[in-house]
């Protein structure tokens, strides 16, 4: 059972009717154990993939067809900016970087800015190499949901 609550003075009450319909289904008196865990803002999750919308376009004709698809440019981005595990062969050796998950489960809203702030600054250096400035960016950045 999953139950999304809010605090109030009074304790952890049930934020809607489906909640409070899930709550209502645990008997007065019964102990039961949970864990806290904050939502990231959505919000913030589709602005980080309107930045990589935007970065995508933002790139030239040969990065776009060597990059593939804007996916494998996340990807890419995530590892490029530090965000990423070890994948190893048979022998232990590295020989592969696979892209952490940026899901809601996985990282809370902190992480999740530390996450964005990298890869914005990824964005930024490569989007400077193809002649584009900060300001530039961020004019095109604002078109974008």
């Amino acid at each position: 059972m999953e139950l999304t609550l809010v605090r109030t003075d009074y304790g952890l009450q049930a934020y809607g009717n489906e909640d409070y319909d899930q709550l209502s289904k645990i008997p007065r008196g019964r102990i039961v154990r949970a864990k806290v865990v904050l939502p990231r803002n959505p919000k913030f999750h589709r602005k980080f993939f309107s930045l990589i919308r935007a970065a995508w376009d933002c790139l030239t004709e040969e990065q776009r067809h060597n990059l593939r698809s804007v996916e494998s440019f996340r990807e890419q981005l995530l590892i490029t900016s530090g965000f990423s595990t070890p994948v190893f062969d048979g022998r232990g050796n590295v020989f592969q970087e696979k892209a952490k998950s940026i899901s809601f489960g996985s990282m809370d809203e902190a992480e999740f800015g530390d996450v964005y702030s990298r890869v914005l600054d990824t964005i930024l250096t490569i989007l400077s190499m193809n002649g584009m400035s900060r300001k530039q960016f961020d004019v095109i950045l604002s078109n974008y949901g």
